[in-house]
């Protein structure tokens, strides 16, 4: 499965002196003018409001409109406003005063979300923000030439992950270089490369991982260096993992795209006497209202089961057409939203979105109306969103949990709860095919799942071999009448942890080795290991000598944990662990739980 290269919240992290290069191979930099980072909140335990970079973006006009440059899939699917912050060298640095607002959002038409193409979204930023006017912001030019080289250097900037591993975010901004590697090699990395073409660039480190961009860089530059200056010649867009040296980073092309842009920023460019048409005004819509998709859910406890709904509608795939009257105010109609916006001429428009019954009455469909003035445009468009139900026992051991995607694929897990497993894992199952008329002869009902006029019931063929399933509701017109195929998704056994061990010694039990063994899919080069009611000390590798909860490695002698492999490093402590055990001990590294042995 292809990752993106994104996080949606981060947790920053205080470190100590001694980390001199932080990102995935990377060092400090301070920000460029034209670096942006898109930057989301949350409420902290205290309620004052934490804002950090969720994705990069760069600045690439600001003639009349400004401009930045990111990644489709960093702001797919909005319920809320962004912001940008300009010139933000440290995390920390972002704060309420910061912050510009996002006028509008525009992303490509092709972008798809499960092949990963055509992943770039332009920006509008609101022109009346003072902050727009610091002569330190500039923009960035997109390198036009296309052709290839091989091993060619290349720089990437961000606030991403800087391990391959959980979660290790820190405060100041990073640089790293990459090499470029050409198409043809790129695909080499895995099926999931093989949709890798001309409108991508690909760089990696030669095949020997330790740097690459990572979660939360998405949508920043690759910059090539030009003897005019910098370049952007990429936007971060995918990988497999981060920093591993079987594969390379994927960065979409923005040169393959000038044409696109460009009629975009002429299209948002204040033109008092251009006509807007139609697909002008699905584009404005969308993108004036990015921010207006729709959120619903419930949640009950009956008969034994914790019953929750969510849903998303998604209300983007209007396709408008010019009406001289408005829908009969009599039908029947649920409304969902109204968004009111400025067009870059001044006008003023406003649009809503309703839930009515489709033709066939199956179920809904969407109602979209904008009113500009006296002319009115309309559409009436099958429902897109993202539907989840679940029925879950109180003991958690039996319910279903079903999963609606916006192309109407469908996933089902069932619990899992063995005896002596404390964790519910799940039995998972993906739609594929065409949807069926009927059901095989002999199919088994095996569960179901209804709250809030949806159904959702699971079967089996005679022999257990097949499995199919029933969505019925108004919000399931697509399959309405029809069985979903299929597919059974093997469970996986493999831990992806990385274990402890600590060896006291016999004779000094304040002393001994501690042994980190990853049992993780990929190579770990940068790592923090925190322990709760365990201080230690590991010396004499590391500039750390006193005793902490918490410690970081980068680029110590310590190094990094090849998968499947083991380090073991000396170590102090400040208590006799063959007294306390581990009952009381919990330690992570990068913020994943780490089991923990005592070996005495």
């Amino acid at each position: 499965m292809k990752r993106f290269l994104l996080l949606s919240a981060m947790i920053f992290l205080t470190v100590s002196a001694f980390a001199k290069d932080k990102i995935v191979g990377g060092v400090d930099i301070n920000s460029p003018g034209y670096f942006v980072s898109l930057v989301d909140s949350s409420l902290r335990d205290d309620n004052s409001i934490e804002y950090y970079p969720v994705c990069g973006g760069t600045l690439i006009h600001k003639d009349g409109v400004y401009v930045v440059l990111t990644a489709a899939h960093c702001v797919e699917n909005l319920t809320t406003k962004l912001f940008v912050t300009m010139k933000a060298s440290l995390s920390s640095e972002i704060n309420r005063d910061t912050l510009v607002p996002i006028k509008a959002i525009v992303s490509h038409p092709s972008y798809d979300k499960n092949l990963i193409i055509n992943d770039l979204a332009l920006l509008i930023l609101d022109e009346t923000s003072p902050l727009l006017q610091n002569p330190a912001i500039t923009i960035i030019p997109i390198h036009a030439d296309a052709t290839e080289f091989s091993g060619r250097e290349l720089t990437s900037i961000g606030f991403g992950n800087v391990s391959s591993y959980g979660d290790l975010y820190l405060d100041q901004m990073q640089s790293v270089v990459l090499n470029e590697v050409l198409i043809e090699e790129c695909r080499k990395g895995g099926v999931d490369y093989q949709t890798v073409d001309q409108k991508q660039i690909c760089a990696g480190n030669k095949r020997q991982g330790k740097r690459d961009t990572c979660f939360g860089d998405s949508g920043g530059p690759l910059i090539l260096q030009t003897p005019t200056g910098p370049e952007q010649i990429g936007i971060v867009s995918w990988g497999m993992d981060c920093a591993q040296s079987e594969t390379a980073g994927v960065y979409t092309r923005p040169s393959a795209f000038s044409a696109w842009i460009k009629q975009q920023i002429d299209l948002f460019t204040p033109n008092s006497v251009r006509i807007y048409t139609a697909q002008d005004m699905k584009t404005f819509s969308n993108a004036y209202c990015y921010s207006h998709n729709h959120t619903a859910s419930d949640n009950t406890e009956e008969d034994g089961y914790m019953k929750e709904m969510q849903a998303l509608f998604l209300l983007d795939n209007a396709n408008y057409s010019v009406t001289t009257q408005l829908p009969d105010p009599n039908d029947m109609r649920l409304p969902l939203d109204a968004c009111t916006f400025n067009l870059p001429n001044g006008e003023s428009v406003s649009r809503s979105v309703s839930l009515k019954n489709n033709n066939d009455e199956s179920g809904y469909d969407f109602e979209h109306i904008i009113k500009m003035g006296e002319k009115i445009f309309s559409s009436s468009s099958p429902l897109k969103m993202e539907y989840k139900i679940s029925c879950v026992g109180l003991d958690k051991t039996d319910g279903l949990i079903a999963s609606v995607n916006e192309d109407h694929s469908i996933s089902i897990q069932i619990p899992l709860t063995p005896a002596d497993r404390d964790v519910v894992r799940y039995q998972s199952y993906k739609s594929h095919g065409e949807l069926l008329k009927t059901l095989p002869a002999g199919h088994k009902e095996i569960q179901s799942c209804g709250f809030n006029e949806s159904e959702v019931k699971f079967y089996s063929s005679a022999d257990d071999k097949r499995f199919f399933a029933q969505l019925t509701g108004p919000v399931f017109s697509h399959s309405y009448n029809k069985f979903y195929q299929l597919s059974l998704v093997p469970l996986r056994d493999e831990v992806q942890q990385i274990l402890i061990s600590i060896a006291p010694d016999k004779d000094n039990p304040l002393s001994g080795t501690m042994t980190f063994t990853n049992q993780t899919k990929v190579d770990v080069y940068s790592w923090q290991l925190e322990c709760e009611n365990l201080r230690f000390a590991i010396s004499p590798q590391t500039e750390l000598k006193n005793h902490s909860e918490k410690f970081l490695v980068f680029r110590s002698s310590i190094g990094s944990i090849p998968k499947k492999q083991s380090i073991t490093v000396k170590a102090t402590f400040d208590q006799d662990l063959r007294q306390q055990g581990t009952e009381e001990i919990n330690c992570t590294i990068n913020r994943q739980e780490s089991p923990l042995e005592i070996i005495l």
